[in-house]
């Protein structure tokens, strides 16, 4: 066993411990974050080489010797990440150093305590033993004897608030879990009678009251009868300092927000209801971050923390994206102008988009000007459209230099667009190839923007020009690219020298076969046998033009550029080719069967041309997707424009 060092470490004194541990050990076993607080202190303890004091590697130190004092710093960094409900679970302990400390934790949080399968997979066995342990009051209200509880309760009135589980949950906890039933909210109306003001709001380990139980897990309904009964419940705060609208608005379900909200009124001050936005933007709640907003409009000059603004944020949570249309979509919506294609409803996001804006422009002092540089920024970065347009006319009107933008270390908007699209954004667009191209439209049409010359080759703290990080940044995607390019071509290029090869040899082998005087075909002189030898040659000559597309695609060099248009042209020529020599080989070959083996009656055409349309019917529905991505994205897509003011 190593000796420890005889001079204490004063570098310890300067670590700064929430550099490396962002999160609190929250205790709540449902979101269990215990894993990656985990992950976060270790890495802390492991890099100033301290683990010696988790891992019991070293015996309990002296009082006041240096290896205490560094166990007191461990123990520090420990404590200063533990929630306040989750301190007090530790505060207890006999001996405090960092090791008794941190098995403490590992014992209560550990995979063993926080890996249970869901209630309905619990073996029965388990559950009946579980239930045996709870007070009865209790243990009748979670098998749901109802009138029994009732009766329980008219002879011990102080069972409501007495009786609890081992997290504190009394009768109220458990009550707002179930009473989505008829029959637990009839309950519910029977002890309102019996409740006190202290008894309604009363607090698990957690800090959490019935009506955070109800919202957490999403009963509308009890969350509706808490608030009639008891409205002050929605002002008490757990111990990680959440109201129940706060958890609220990181559910999946919107009715619980609204209820509260309504409930609430304008008695939300600017500190509930920055938080709350936040919560909304960050589970995309849009809508309701649009009502908040409209509400205060205060609340998108305020900041987090670390600066950024609520612009920021939503940058961050961009999801707008093109839906991608298929071919026959595209001609439904030609032919009906009022279709969803062409005229589509704004999406939450974008109205909230709106609505931010509309609150902006109301100021032009100099800190509404510094949130549009900084969200510019950070929407240069995220990808996202709607808001740099917006922020670009903003720019364009208040002659402020886009060129001139920088972050902390030095970086421009294209130092910035230079860096991988992050994957919500990258994944809109079909296609490693697709997405490669993509990028480099960014990363052009944001040069265009900066309108400066010598906007490649300005450097960044790092030394670093935008051509030097996009090179970096996209080496794994321009490889995928090149590798689903060569892919789709190999593909597509069997498909086309089979057709090639067959339609080469139907028309040396003419249908009914030639006249031994002459060497003339039999059906020369039938109309169809005109339409088959058109057909036969359209598709010949669009399938060798579609496979000689595909052998381009296969040798091409495969530069950056490449990517922008000469690869995607190719596919796109070579794609429209193929289907091409798919519907005129078809044609031909229902050409023939009416000629030789319907001895042209007319009645043949009609299984003939039904049956021909499934092969180019399914290539057409399984392949138009990707050739409209590419036809769009090649001639018709540009990121920024000139849009007008949002109304």
């Amino acid at each position: 066993m190593a000796a420890p060092d005889q001079s204490f470490p004063n570098y310890l004194t300067t670590v700064n411990a929430s550099n490396f541990v962002s999160v609190k050990l929250s205790g709540n076993k449902r979101s269990n974050n215990y894993p990656s607080w985990k992950r976060q202190i270790l890495c802390l303890i492991e890099a100033t080489d301290l683990v010696r004091f988790i891992n019991g590697t070293i015996p309990n130190p002296a009082a006041d010797s240096v290896t205490w004092r560094t166990d007191r710093v461990v123990l520090g960094w420990i404590l200063g990440s533990l929630s306040d409900s989750v301190l007090r679970m530790v505060a207890h302990l006999d001996s405090d150093t960092a090791r008794d400390v941190w098995v403490e934790l590992d014992k209560k949080f550990g995979e063993a305590n926080n890996t249970a399968p869901p209630r309905p997979q619990v073996p029965q066995a388990v559950e009946t033993e579980y239930e045996e342990q709870l007070p009865l009051l209790l243990r009748l209200i979670r098998r749901e004897k109802w009138e029994a509880a009732k009766e329980y309760i008219n002879n011990h009135p102080g069972a409501i608030r007495d009786q609890k589980t081992e997290n504190l949950d009394t009768c109220l906890h458990l009550l707002a879990v179930s009473a989505n039933k008829p029959y637990a909210l009839d309950f519910f109306r029977f002890l309102s009678d019996k409740m006190t003001e202290h008894a309604w709001q009363a607090q698990n380990i957690l800090g959490d009251t019935a009506l955070h139980t109800a919202v957490r897990t999403g009963n509308d309904l009890a969350t509706k009868f808490l608030l009639d009964e008891c409205c002050d419940l929605m002002h008490v705060r757990n111990n990680d300092d959440e109201l129940p609208i706060h958890l609220a608005t990181q559910c999946t379900k919107e009715g619980s927000i609204w209820l509260l909200l309504r409930k609430m009124g304008n008695v939300v001050d600017n500190k509930t209801g920055f938080q709350l936005l936040c919560l909304a933007i960050e589970a995309e709640h849009f809508d309701v971050a649009r009502g908040l907003i409209d509400a205060n409009p205060e609340l998108v000059y305020l900041e987090l923390r670390d600066g950024t603004s609520i612009l920021q944020k939503l940058a961050l949570k961009d999801t707008t994206g093109r839906k991608r249309f298929s071919l026959w979509e595209c001609f439904l919506s030609a032919k009906n102008k009022n279709s969803s294609v062409h005229h589509s409803k704004k999406n939450d996001h974008v109205l909230l988009v709106e609505s931010l804006f509309e609150c902006l422009k109301r100021s032009s002092s100099s800190k509404t000007i510094q949130i549009y540089k900084d969200a510019m920024l950070t929407a240069v970065e995220n990808r996202s459209e709607i808001i740099v347009n917006e922020i670009n006319r903003i720019f364009n009107d208040n002659q402020i230099e886009f060129s001139k933008l920088e972050d902390a270390y030095g970086n421009t908007p294209l130092h910035l667009v230079a860096r991988l699209s992050p994957s919500h954004k990258l994944n809109l667009v079909s296609g490693a190839a697709l997405q490669m191209q993509r990028e480099i439209q960014w990363f052009k049409e944001v040069e265009k923007m900066c309108n400066d010359v010598y906007i490649t080759e300005r450097i960044n703290l790092f030394e670093e020009t935008p051509d030097m990080i996009f090179t970096y940044e996209h080496q794994q995607l321009k490889v995928d690219g090149e590798r689903w390019m060569k892919d789709t071509a190999n593909s597509c290029t069997i498909a086309a020298a089979l057709i090639a090869t067959v339609v080469f040899a139907a028309a040396i082998t003419v249908p009914g076969g030639t006249e031994s005087s002459n060497g003339y075909p039999l059906f020369s002189r039938k109309s169809a046998f005109l339409i088959f030898a058109v057909s036969d040659a359209m598709s010949l000559f669009t399938s060798t033009t579609s496979l000689l597309m595909f052998l381009s695609i296969l040798t091409s060099r495969y530069a950056e550029q490449d990517f922008l248009y000469a690869l995607p042209k190719r596919l796109c020529i070579g794609l429209i080719a193929l289907f091409m020599s798919i519907f005129f080989m078809t044609v031909a070959f229902s050409v023939t069967l009416y000629l030789v083996f319907g001895r042209e009656k007319g009645w043949i055409l009609i299984p003939v041309a039904a049956l021909a349309c499934f092969p180019v019917t399914s290539f057409l529905r399984q392949q138009s997707p990707l050739l409209v991505d590419v036809i769009y994205n090649t001639y018709c897509l540009r990121i920024f424009k000139q849009k007008k003011t949002i109304r």
